[in-house]
């Protein structure tokens, strides 16, 4: 369940900045920020899934 709160939270801030760019008529900014959260989400839920297999 952590695990999932991790990316739902990343997943809000990603459409957030998205959504921001898009409406300053920014589409590469909000492709580069979509890429850069979903990089930053993948390493955030990694480093929880190995914390929670070795201590969980």
């Amino acid at each position: 369940m952590l695990s999932f709160v991790l990316g739902n939270g990343f997943s809000v801030g990603a459409a957030t900045l998205s959504g921001q760019f898009l409406g300053a008529s920014n589409p590469d900014a909000a492709y580069k920020s979509g890429y850069q959260s979903a990089g930053m989400t993948m390493l955030a839920m990694s480093l929880n899934g190995l914390l929670l297999a070795f201590f969980g």
